[in-house]
């Protein structure tokens, strides 16, 4: 009876083992950071954290409903698009790749499979939190050490050969010499992202997106974000080279803070 116990805990252990380092190009910890950009222990947490609402929905589908280990196809599908993501290969590189469980995965199968996971789990996920750019230790030093919480940029998600013209025009940037769409990434000093918006047309300059997402951020009456060049319209981002020379961070200016945006901090996540 004892030896039959044993069987059965075994088999259940071994069904809720996930593969991350087998996937991984080198079977090793640093494999599963190299291919995806996550560390084992975060893939861990993201998976025993979001799966329980994932995988039971999914596992009733086609096709992952025909497989004996469905669970295990769909955190192989995870891995599968985070490495996509991260390296950014080609569809032809994509497919001479072979998975454990699934062997090498079609664009058919790409599209069928990793994509529909992939939104799931983007769905689900919720690990961005706006007033963590107020955490007691988010503060730098010297002319960081007031005032500035957060650090704000744009990055781009390219587009290949958009089929649609209008469109085109809309994403086509000359900085990149590309077709993109931006990101919108505030960052704080602990290095945690604490807002993103997008997609935004990669024609727009990062100062209107800043400003025409200030709904989204709205932030306190000392507080200011640092940016580059391209936020020096926007009355709550700063450059150091030029706006602390300046003194925009004196209580008359800071007081002057954009209408609507200072007084108010809500305890929300993104």
């Amino acid at each position: 009876m004892r030896w039959l116990l044993l069987l059965v805990l075994v088999r259940v252990s071994c069904a809720r083992y996930i593969f991350w380092r087998m996937w991984a190009s080198s079977q090793t910890d640093k494999g599963v950071l190299k291919d995806t950009g996550y560390c084992y222990e975060q893939l861990g947490y993201i998976w025993d954290k979001y799966s329980p609402k994932i995988v039971p929905g999914l596992s009733q589908v086609d096709p992952f409903c025909t497989h004996p280990e469905p669970e295990q196809i769909i955190a192989l599908c995870l891995y599968a698009a985070l490495w996509y993501i991260h390296l950014y290969p080609s569809t032809a590189t994509f497919g001479q790749r072979h998975w454990r469980f699934l062997g090498k995965i079609s664009e058919k199968n790409f599209s069928m499979m990793v994509i529909p996971v992939l939104i799931c789990f983007s769905n689900e996920m919720d690990e961005i939190y706006y007033n963590d750019r107020l955490h007691h230790e988010n503060h730098g030093t010297g002319i960081f050490a007031k005032y500035i919480t957060t650090f704000i940029d744009t990055a781009p998600i390219f587009v290949q050969q958009p089929d649609d013209i209008q469109l085109a025009r809309l994403l086509f940037q000359p900085k990149y010499g590309s077709h993109v769409y931006k990101i919108q990434v505030a960052v704080n000093f602990l290095g945690w992202i604490v807002y993103y918006s997008g997609p935004h047309f990669g024609t727009e300059a990062d100062n209107t997106i800043f400003e025409d997402t200030m709904y989204e951020h709205p932030m306190r009456s000392w507080e200011f974000w640092c940016g580059d060049g391209a936020f020096t319209t926007a009355a709550t981002v700063s450059s150091p080279d030029t706006y602390f020379k300046q003194g925009k961070y004196s209580r008359e200016c800071r007081s002057q803070s954009t209408p609507g945006s200072a007084t108010t901090d809500s305890e929300s996540s993104m």
